[in-house]
C-alpha cells in the first residue's frame, strides 16, 4: 500500500497486524542500492583463467555476464589487494595495489569497464581495522620511523614479578583467534595490539595520520570506478584508550576470545564516529564527481541496538546498511513463528527511513545448506527473495553448494575454507572453475550434477527458482511494494507483495491443509520442487493442502 501525502511518499509495510512507515523517494528518484540484488564473490573461488587453480580477476570479468542473468546488480568482491595471505587476504601489505595472485590493475579497469556496460556496480572489501605486519607502514613503525611511531598500537606492557628481565602484556585482552591480543615486538621493545592473527596488527585511529591513509584509500578505489565498500569487522576499529581489562566469563577457557565481555575492545563510540566520517567522504565524493551513489555496508555482529547506530545517529549518516544476520539464526526445526520473528527484529529495530537487507551466508559461515538442510535452503532462498529492501547473496548459494571436506592433502590453515570451495559451473573435470587438476581447494563431490550449466536446464533447479524469484522482485518493485506476513500455523508463513502476490511456505515437516483468505481463485506463478501443483494451475477459493517444505507462488484474482 503506497500513500501519497503532499510531496512525500511513504512504504506502508504492513508486518503481522501492524504498520511501518518508511520513507521512499518518488520511483525515478530511489537510490540504486534500494532495489538492488548483492552478491558476494570470493576471487580465489570464482573463476581461474589462468590454469593455475587460483581464481583471478579476469576470471570474474568473463563471469559477469552470468551475474546479470540470474539478477544480480551489484557485486562485492572479498580482498584483491597485496597481502602475504596468512589470513586470505585480510592482512593487507598495500592497500592500493592489486596481488599479483589475481592479476593486475589493468585486469581491474577492465572488470569496472566490462561490469559498467552490464550495469553491474562492483563493490570492494575495506579492511580498515588493521593491517599486515609487512606493510610498509608496520616496518616503519617498528622502526619508530618520523611520523609512524604510532600508527599501530603499541604497550610498554607490564614488569613480570617473577622475573625482572621480562614484560607481561598490558590487560587481559584476547585475539577473536585465541590467547592475547598482545604481541612483543623484539626489536621495538614493546607490545603491539592484534585483535585478529599477530601477523594482522591493529592501526591506531587515534592517530590523524592513520585516518588521513585510510581516507586516501577510499577515495583512490572510488577514482577507479568503485561503487562502494563492505567495511569488513566494523566493531573492532577503536579500542579503550586507557587499556582497562576486561570483565571475565565465567566457566569459558580463558584463551578463549569469548572468555571476557568486550566492553572496551568492541562498539566504541569512536567506532560510530568513524563510519558516520567515512559515509561523509563518500557523499562528498558523489556530489563532486556525479552519478549514482557510493556506498558503504557494514559487517557487525554487533547487539541490534547497537548495529542500527551504524545507520546513522543525531543527524548523521552512517553506512548505507549494516548486514542483516538474523536470517542466518534459522535452522532446519525452526518454526514460521521464527522466521516472522526474524523479519519483525529487524524492521522494528530500524531508524525510519531506512532500507532493510537480508543476508543468508558469507565466506565466514557454513553454507546455508549445511546450516538447515538441503530442503530447507532452497525454501530459505526463496523467502529472504520474498522480502523487502535488498538481499546479500554468497556465491553458490543459488546452486545449494555445500560445504566440503578439508582433505589433509590439501594446505589447509582456516577451518572456514570448507565454505569458500570453487564455484561449480559445470560437470567438466574442476567443475569448470579452472583447468588445473588440482585447484587451491578442493571442488565438491557433487559438481557433477550440482552446477550451473545442469541448472539451468532444469525448470525447478535451485537456479530457476533464484531467478524467478529476482525477476518477480523486478516486475513487482518488491523494493516499496505492499509487505503482509503472517503465519497461518506454526509450519505455515504466508508473505503478500504488491498486494497481489503471495508466497506460502511450509516449514514443517507434515502437510497443512490452509485456508485461503479471499474470495475467487488464484493462479499458481510458480513451484518449488517440493510442490504437486504445476505453473498455471489454479486454486480454488477454499482450503489447500502444502507439503513439507513445499513453496508456493499464487497470483491473486479478486
Amino acid at each position: 500500500m503506497v500513500l501519497k501525502l503532499f510531496s512525500a511518499l511513504f512504504l506502508a509495510l504492513i508486518v503481522w497486524g501492524r504498520t511501518l512507515n518508511v520513507a521512499a523517494e518518488d520511483d525515478d528518484e530511489i537510490a540504486w542500492w534500494k532495489t538492488s540484488n548483492y552478491y558476494q564473490i570470493y576471487p580465489k573461488s570464482f573463476q581461474d583463467s589462468t590454469g593455475n587453480g587460483t581464481g583471478d580477476l579476469v576470471g570474474i570479468t568473463e563471469r559477469l555476464p552470468y551475474l546479470k542473468e540470474i539478477g544480480i546488480d551489484a557485486t562485492w568482491l572479498s580482498p584483491i589487494f597485496k597481502s602475504p595471505m596468512v589470513d586470505n587476504g585480510y592482512d593487507i601489505s598495500d592497500f592500493r595495489t592489486i596481488d599479483p595472485m589475481f592479476g593486475s590493475q589493468t585486469d581491474f579497469d577492465k572488470l569496472i569497464e566490462k561490469a559498467e556496460k552490464l550495469g553491474i556496480k562492483i563493490i570492494l572489501d575495506f579492511v580498515p581495522n588493521h593491517s599486515s605486519d609487512q606493510h610498509d607502514w608496520f616496518k616503519k613503525s617498528v622502526e619508530r620511523e618520523g611520523g609512524y611511531e604510532n600508527f599501530y598500537v603499541w604497550h610498554d606492557g607490564i614488569p613480570d614479578k617473577n622475573n625482572e628481565s621480562n614484560r607481561l602484556p598490558p590487560n587481559n585482552w584476547r585475539s577473536v583467534f585465541g590467547g592475547s591480543a598482545w604481541t612483543w615486538n623484539e626489536k621495538r621493545k614493546q607490545f603491539y595490539y592484534h585483535q585478529f592473527y599477530k601477523e594482522q596488527p591493529d592501526l591506531n585511529f587515534r592517530n590523524s595520520e592513520v585516518k588521513k591513509e585510510m581516507e586516501a584509500v577510499l577515495i583512490h578505489w572510488l577514482n577507479r570506478g568503485v561503487h562502494g565498500f563492505r567495511i569488513d569487522a566494523v566493531p573492532h576499529i577503536f579500542e579503550d584508550k586507557d587499556f582497562r581489562d576486561e570483565p571475565v566469563i565465567p566457566n569459558v577457557d580463558p584463551e578463549d576470545y569469548a572468555s571476557l565481555d568486550h566492553i572496551y575492545t568492541y562498539d566504541q563510540d569512536e567506532t560510530f564516529e568513524i563510519i558516520y566520517e567515512w559515509r561523509d567522504t563518500l557523499d562528498k565524493f558523489t556530489k563532486l564527481k556525479g552519478g549514482d551513489d557510493r556506498i558503504l555496508l557494514a559487517e557487525t555482529y554487533s547487539p541490534l541496538e547497537k548495529k542500527m547506530k551504524y545507520y546513522g545517529a543525531n543527524g548523521k549518516k552512517g553506512a548505507h546498511f549494516p548486514f542483516n544476520f538474523l536470517l542466518l539464526n534459522l535452522n532446519e526445526n525452526s518454526t514460521a513463528s521464527e522466521y516472522v520473528s526474524c523479519v519483525l527484529q529487524w524492521t522494528d529495530a530500524m531508524p525510519e527511513g531506512e532500507t532493510a537487507n537480508w543476508v543468508l551466508g558469507n565466506h565466514d559461515k557454513p553454507r546455508v545448506v549445511n546450516r538447515v538442510g538441503r530442503d530447507k535452503a532452497n525454501l530459505l532462498n526463496i523467502f529472504m527473495l520474498s522480502l523487502p529492501g535488498i538481499t546479500v547473496t554468497y556465491y553458490g548459494e543459488e546452486i545449494g553448494m555445500e560445504n566440503i571436506e578439508l582433505p589433509e592433502s590439501y594446505y589447509i590453515q582456516d577451518v572456514r575454507d570448507a565454505e569458500r570451495s570453487p564455484m561449480q559451473w559445470n560437470d567438466n573435470e574442476s567443475a569448470g572453475f579452472t583447468k588445473s587438476l588440482k585447484p587451491w581447494l578442493p571442488v565438491s563431490p557433487d559438481f557433477k550434477y550440482r552446477n550451473v550449466k545442469k541448472q539451468r536446464q532444469r525448470p525447478l533447479s535451485n537456479l530457476n527458482q533464484f531467478k524467478f524469484m529476482t525477476e518477480l522482485r523486478a516486475k513487482y518493485n518488491f523494493f516499496d511494494s505492499a509487505f503482509l506476513i503472517d503465519v497461518e500455523n506454526e509450519s505455515v508463513v504466508n508473505v503478500t507483495r504488491a498486494s497481489r502476490i503471495e508466497l506460502l511456505f511450509n516449514v514443517g515437516t507434515t502437510p497443512q491443509e490452509i485456508a485461503q483468505n479471499y474470495r475467487n481463485h488464484s493462479k499458481v506463478l510458480f513451484v518449488n520442487e517440493h510442490s504437486k501443483r504445476r505453473i498455471g494451475d489454479v486454486i480454488p477459493a477454499n482450503r489447500t493442502m502444502l507439503y513439507p517444505n513445499e513453496v508456493l507462488v499464487l497470483e491473486k484474482h479478486y
